[in-house]
This record gives C-alpha cells, structure tokens and sequence, in this order.
C-alpha cells in the first residue's frame, strides 16, 4: 500500500512503535487489526501515550466480518475492510487529514 502523495513511515511491530522517540509525528495512523502477536488494541494503548501520536485520527484495517464491535471497542475514526481499492483509500485518507 503506497501513498505517494503523503510521507509515510511503515511500523510493522509493536517493539517498533514503542521505540518510536517522542519527537515521532504523524497526521494519520492506519493500523491492521491483526498485527502479528499484539492486537490492535494493545497498540493502540501506545498509540495513546504518545504524546505526538495520541490526537492522530486512526484508520482501521480488517479483513474479517465482525468488524462492529472491534471498531467500537477500538474508537477508530474510519474503518476499511481488505480489500480495498487504492481510490478508497486515497478518498478515505484525504476526509481524515
């Protein structure tokens, strides 16, 4: 998934945004549901406590049907479900930022 018109910075696993320096920022979070052993709620906690990541909209990826009450549970801003067209996205994205 590229997004050319916007800067991106790829955090594939929790060690990695926990090690994120406190000067990290970002207009946007799109976070999968299903990130290798941490669920997206367990990142989202560090999500929270980041002092230049907590005011970012998050949107949410999942290929699974149940979605409902991971979105609720998660208080994203958006949710896609995979997959998704690179036209969603890009429209998805722009509403967020």
């Amino acid at each position: 998934m590229v997004l050319k018109e916007y800067a991106t910075t790829i955090i594939d696993n929790y060690e990695s945004l926990v090690a994120l320096p406190s000067s990290f920022k970002a207009d946007l979070i799109l976070l999968d549901y299903h990130v290798g052993i941490h669920t997206a709620l367990e990142l989202k906690a560090v999500i929270q406590h980041h002092p230049n990541l907590c005011h970012c909209p998050i949107l949410l990826l999942s290929g699974t049907i149940e979605i409902g009450q991971k979105i609720e549970d998660m208080k994203a801003d958006a949710f896609l479900e995979k997959p998704f067209s690179n036209k969603v996205l890009r429209e998805v994205v722009a509403n967020l930022v």
